[in-house]
């Protein structure tokens, strides 16, 4: 028998760009390089003018040549054995996240006042024709503004991303570009680190996106008292210990104007309820119930926190980006009564005042069904993103008055005579809404940025919420009025 060895091509680069990092996530690979290198500042910045550069500068231990070498190798530290606090999986992610959004990649590291730069180029490699990083001097980054900072450091990191054809691409406005990416990364850094941005839980870092600091965003509500929270449950797999404990939001009414502002506790409530996934205090995946159950709109205050270890990466799946996890049968089955019983108590918030009879079909109503001591009544659904829409921007007494009037309209509600009126075979002629109507009330949403201007997204948002889910061609509108 006889072996060979087949070096990979030079189009494998190429080919690295495609694993589906998003912008958000792509920074966020890399800031765990930070945290494992024990930064306590990190500072992201992107070109406001020109979206020629994004740069990433940390303060943490820095590197030594051999190690930023080892750094930008494919797969450089994935078979190391990983400390506890290394936010790192399989040695890609440096190379893999920063090529994702442009063709050119330069690391600058100082350690004991030896400075390294070094560069993937992704075009010089198709001209060389061969794995060829080009070795720099630190003069080579005098053009990015972050380039000043590193030299005060002691030690430290910075990362640039230039020649940013996925980012930026073709736009004729990069400015706006730029400052779109960068203010929802704000919001993203603020929730995936907030355990590390809030000293209520490990603090000790901060963030900084263009001169403006991220804010911790808690998804748990952990610091308000009429949020409710179960003991700390433990887990055992493989003799490593998992944690998870469940929070049950408060409902609306008594949230604060800033916390109704968060989208997560607005609009998209519904789709952020679920398990939220740490792995060594970072949050990873959320939004899912991974088939325990199913979410629904009186499910949405639940949301169960889980932390697991970077041993247990292989048994969570860990993928390549460090945004999707699939958690362990045995652990899903060992919690299900007790997820169930959690997501009953979310139900319950919405239902303190009389039993509300559920759809089984999901669509989240614009009008509650209540049920109480034998008697039914109606109330409208103040939870419905067209009631949340109207809520948008008012103070907390405008919005109380408009509470009152909805609720003077449910009581006022001529059921009696609606029923004596049918009783006696005459039809009620309720106009249903055209295609013209839901437009309407798709614009709204969309101009008021209540949901994104993405197609995909904002159908999945509607398609459950009436009137939009009786509306057969609310695909089409939508991409219709994303496309004006």
């Amino acid at each position: 028998m006889t072996y060979e060895i087949l070096t990979p091509g030079i189009e494998l680069l190429e080919s690295m760009r495609s694993v589906g990092y998003s912008f958000d996530d792509a920074i966020a690979d890399l800031i765990d390089n930070s945290v494992t290198a024990n930064a306590d500042r990190v500072d992201v910045a992107g070109d406001p003018v020109d979206g020629l550069y994004v740069s990433i500068l940390d303060n943490g231990d820095g590197m030594s040549p051999e190690e930023a070498r080892t750094a930008l190798r494919l797969a450089g530290t994935g078979r190391d054995a990983r400390a506890e606090n290394d936010l790192g999986r399989f040695g890609l992610g440096l190379k893999t996240a920063s090529l994702s959004q442009g063709r050119k990649l330069t690391l600058a590291s100082k350690l004991n006042g030896e400075v390294t730069v070094i560069q993937w180029d992704l075009d010089f490699v198709a001209e060389a024709g061969d794995w060829r990083i080009r070795v720099l001097d630190r003069e080579d980054i005098d053009h990015i503004p972050a380039a000043v900072d590193f030299d005060r450091l002691d030690s430290g990191t910075l990362v640039i991303w230039e020649t940013l054809d996925y980012l930026i691409g073709e736009s004729e406005h990069p400015d706006e570009v730029m400052a779109k990416h960068l203010q929802e990364l704000r919001e993203h850094l603020g929730l995936v680190f907030h355990q590390f941005l809030d000293h209520n839980y490990i603090g000790g870092l901060e963030i900084y996106v263009n001169s403006v600091k991220a804010k911790p965003l808690d998804p748990f509500l952990s610091s308000v008292r009429k949020t409710q929270r179960s003991p700390v449950e433990y887990f055992k797999i493989l003799g490593e210990t998992v944690e998870m404990q469940s929070f049950v939001l408060p409902h609306s009414s008594a949230l604060t104007e800033k916390e109704l502002r968060r989208k997560d506790l607005s609009y998209a409530m519904e789709s952020k309820q679920g398990f939220y996934v740490y792995r060594g205090h970072r949050l990873i995946d959320w939004g899912s119930w991974y088939g325990v159950t199913k979410q629904s709109q009186l499910k949405k205050q639940t949301r169960v926190r889980v932390e697991f270890p970077n041993s247990l990466d292989h048994l969570w799946q860990l993928d390549i980006r460090k945004s999707k996890v699939q958690p362990p049968r045995e652990f899903l089955n060992h919690y299900r009564a007790l997820i169930l019983n959690e997501t009953r108590k979310s139900e319950r918030v919405h239902t303190y005042r009389g039993r509300v009879r559920r759809r089984e079909d999901e669509v989240t109503p614009l009008w509650n069904y209540i049920e109480e001591r034998h008697q039914i009544r109606y109330e409208v659904n103040h939870d419905h993103p067209l009631v949340q829409t109207a809520f948008t921007g008012l103070t907390k007494t405008q919005r109380r008055a408009v509470e009152t009037l909805l609720e003077d309209v449910a009581r006022c509600v001529p059921a009696q005579s609606a029923y004596v009126e049918i009783s006696d075979n005459k039809t009620y002629a309720a106009e249903e809404y055209d295609a013209e109507d839901i437009s309407k009330r798709v614009a709204v949403f969309i101009d008021g940025g209540l949901i994104p201007r993405d197609s995909e997204i904002a159908f999945d948002v509607l398609k459950d919420i009436e009137p939009f889910s009786e509306q057969p061609t609310l695909r089409e509108i939508i991409e219709e009025l994303i496309e004006d």
